[in-house]
């Protein structure tokens, strides 16, 4: 582990010096919303002492029921080409719950140096700096957790597929809410083609969600470069300002979708509204996360687009944590050590709305030789779109 201080002490300086305070840049990272938006609204449900979940879903086709010719015995009456309405018919899914950890270490030799922000004209306690290096540790495994879940709801919206291994092919590897195969399709040309028309694929888009989905979309979220594709081209289609299939945020975003554009969420647009009539609030995606080689990765898809409807079913489970159970000695060892609970909220304001209490597991355990330090903390979500066949992808939306 690299030291952050000086392993030879400083030549003491004859300047008297005022201490200012401290800049973490730390600070001004976000922490993005727009995704985990969609469960705002959602059933949570606890499930902090089983090893896997279940749940049963099940498909129909929304036809018409058939006209007869009276005086024929039913059945006989409907020809055997003729579909018949079937229930009963559902998919069980069963998997394990998904988990995330991080782990940072505290050593005893770095509760002897100044940390950041302390004065260094005043004076800390070991167990001051301790409680201050474990606080900061754990709001930055707070950070690091809602930052994946906000790729963990990206990923079930737009695929249907949660993953387990971040990276990983293998089919096991993925939570499967077993999407219909045609909800995932190709723009019929790019939109910043010549022959482009995003409004035709919207309208497209909007049929398959209502024969697989049995609903409408009512929102519509873009990648930035289909975003930039979609503008320019309705710019060429005609004066904007009088073609009226599209308005470019003039009315503001509607209430009802206001949780979306919340601190770290989608960026409103517009509203578009297709020649067959079909009304779609506009967003744009320009959240993303900083991958292992230190390059920004949007949480969508390039050149995409999702289109559903806002008030599609969402539910969130809350997995258990894989730690042993702390009891009152335990936690008050922790109290005492860390100076706080361990189910104490490290939850930033901005995210409470969308991360139910009780979420997030901390704990701390000691090296043999009381040395150091191990802080962790665990969390298990699942970010469940069981309605997902009312949720379309577009891919190819641009060059």
């Amino acid at each position: 582990m690299a030291n952050n201080y000086l392993a030879t002490p400083p030549t003491q300086s004859a300047y008297s010096i005022f201490f200012n305070d401290m800049f973490s840049d730390v600070d001004m990272a976000g922490i993005p919303t727009g995704f985990r938006a969609f469960w705002a609204n959602s059933r949570v449900k606890y499930a902090q002492d089983a090893s896997a979940f279940s749940v049963d879903i099940k498909k129909g086709v929304s036809t018409m029921a058939k006209l007869v010719r009276r005086g024929n015995a039913s059945p006989t009456g409907l020809s055997l080409d003729e579909k018949r309405p079937v229930v009963g018919k559902y998919t069980n899914i069963t998997r394990q719950f998904p988990l995330s950890e991080d782990i940072s270490p505290l050593s005893a030799g770095e509760l002897l140096f100044r940390i950041a922000g302390e004065n260094p004209y005043g004076e800390k306690t070991r167990i001051e700096r301790m409680r201050a290096k474990a606080a900061d540790l754990y709001i930055e495994h707070v950070r690091r957790a809602l930052q994946l879940n906000e790729y963990l709801a990206s990923r079930s919206i737009q695929t249907g597929l949660q993953p387990y291994i971040l990276g990983s092919a293998i089919d096991d590897d993925f939570i499967d809410y077993c999407r219909a195969s045609g909800n995932t399709f190709a723009c019929a040309d790019e939109w910043d083609d010549t022959n482009g028309n995003p409004l035709g694929d919207f309208s497209t888009a909007c049929v398959q969600a209502q024969i697989t989905g049995h609903t409408i979309p009512n929102m519509v979220i873009l990648e930035p470069d289909s975003a930039t594709a979609f503008v320019d081209e309705m710019a060429d289609v005609a004066d904007i300002r009088s073609y009226g299939f599209i308005r470019l945020a003039m009315d503001g975003v509607p209430a009802n979708l206001a949780r979306f554009t919340g601190p770290g969420g989608f960026t409103y647009l517009g509203r578009a509204v297709t020649k067959d009539g079909y009304r779609l609030e506009v967003f744009v995606c320009n959240q993303g996360y900083i991958n292992d080689q230190g390059s920004f990765v949007n949480y969508m898809d390039s050149k995409t687009a999702v289109l559903l409807n806002s008030d599609t079913r969402f539910d969130l489970i809350v997995g258990p944590p894989e730690m042993l159970p702390m009891g009152p000695t335990e936690q008050n060892i922790y109290d005492e050590v860390l100076g706080v609970k361990p189910d104490l909220s490290r939850i930033p304001q901005s995210n409470l709305a969308l991360t139910p209490a009780g979420s997030i597991y901390h704990d701390a355990y000691f090296s043999g030789d009381r040395k150091s330090l191990q802080l962790r903390t665990q969390s298990a979500f699942v970010y469940a779109p069981y309605h997902t066949d009312s949720i379309v992808t577009l891919t190819g939306c641009a060059k």
